[in-house]
């Protein structure tokens, strides 16, 4: 398992596509944050404030879950590798548990860079002393963490599980569906 998960984090660390997603995982939490104003008697920095950038996100990156974890099994059935990984001493259950905890990881560290962006654009918000946007109230780190943890990873997890078990058994439901009509004609 160790070494499909290796495999999984190297794969996605080579491709772009990664990058632009951490990318866009880290800006637009930040411009959120900088730019985002109270216009009730709450901080602007508060956790009510922080939990709606960091749940905004969470929903924006549920095309970037599927588009992690949906494809980790897919890919090998389309390039027609995945019979190969069986050839060696690799059981399904470990192919499987390290592709998607490689892909989870990927998307860990996505949420890791809209936690980072919601923190910094806070601090930025904070540091350009808009009277207009606001009063802000002292950092806690608390406040990023659990939004993170309960919003985003629960989401994370849950649709990238949906997405992965899916993706993996659609495959196998097309791999045994070629193969009865290729035997049959």
């Amino acid at each position: 398992m160790k070494e499909i998960f290796l495999f999984e984090l190297k794969y996605r660390l080579r491709r772009p596509a990664t990058y632009i997603y951490i990318f866009l995982m880290f800006v637009i939490p930040l411009l959120l944050a900088v730019f985002s104003d109270s216009s009730t008697a709450q901080f602007t920095n508060s956790p009510n404030a922080i939990i709606g950038v960091l749940g905004g996100m969470s929903m924006l990156g549920l095309f970037f879950y599927a588009a992690i974890m949906g494809v980790a099994v897919y890919r090998d059935e389309d390039h027609k590798t995945a019979q190969t990984y069986f050839t060696f001493p690799i059981t399904e259950k470990s192919y499987i548990l390290g592709r998607f905890f490689g892909s989870f990881a990927i998307v860990t560290l996505m949420n890791g860079a809209a936690m980072v962006g919601a923190i910094i654009g806070f601090v930025l918000g904070a540091l350009l002393d808009r009277p207009d946007y606001g009063t802000y109230t002292a950092f806690n780190f608390a406040s990023y963490f659990w939004p993170f943890l309960y919003f985003m990873m629960f989401n994370a997890f849950f649709i990238g599980s949906l997405f992965f078990s899916l993706m993996t058994f659609l495959s196998v439901c097309l791999f045994y569906t070629w193969a009865v009509l290729y035997y049959l004609f």
